[in-house]
């Protein structure tokens, strides 16, 4: 299999973006196209190919992937994006993926499931539902994870209410309005709303 490196780029003062056969490729440091001998209108060897694919990148994607997640936990989704961002070619990012996901360093069911625990006093459901497609997690993850875990959002109403020293029954009609879109807003639902002001 002969493969051309058709453009070497630089991508910033370390890094270069390696085009093979006219398509972008992946991302390598400077020092490492010279390991390979890369130039422009070079023959890229097989054997150099395999390396790269098989054993640097995936390598540095994973420490990457890993250095991400320390801080806190991460979607799929929001993993795959960081690695395209760093110029990680698809296969790499993928078998990465499968690493993590083996070992329990991402699992999007659990996140999200810890996601909606811990917002679902302060949240209503049409608002954690958002965040979370925000965050890659599948809708029919999330419609089922928030029927086995509702929000009770009248008693957020309450809370918002007291918070904002509203009483329902002392508003009048134009103060009523105010309140009823700033909760539509936020993501309550009217049949919620509309129960708390008895309309």
């Amino acid at each position: 299999m002969k493969m051309t490196v058709t453009a070497i780029l630089p991508l910033d003062r370390r890094r270069c973006k390696i085009f093979l056969d006219g398509e972008f490729a992946f991302v390598l440091y400077r020092s490492e196209t010279k390991k390979f001998g890369m130039e422009e209108n070079s023959e890229l060897k097989e054997a150099d190919y395999c390396e790269i694919m098989q054993t640097l990148l995936p390598k540095r994607a994973r420490e990457r992937a890993l250095y991400f997640l320390k801080t806190q936990d991460r979607t799929e989704a929001e993993i795959l994006r960081k690695l395209r961002e760093g110029g990680y070619p698809p296969s790499v990012c993928q078998s990465v993926l499968a690493f993590l996901k083996e070992y329990h360093y991402v699992d999007d069911a659990s996140y999200a499931a810890r996601y909606i625990e811990s917002q679902k006093d302060k949240k209503s459901a049409k608002r954690l539902r958002y965040d979370l497609m925000q965050k890659g997690i599948p809708d029919t993850l999330l419609k089922e994870l928030l029927e086995e875990n509702p929000c009770d959002e009248e008693k957020q109403i309450r809370a918002w209410l007291e918070k904002k020293h509203l009483t329902p029954g002392e508003l009048d009609n134009r103060e009523r309005q105010k309140a009823m879109a700033s909760l539509a807003r936020k993501g309550f639902s009217w049949d919620a709303i509309q129960r708390i002001f008895r309309l």
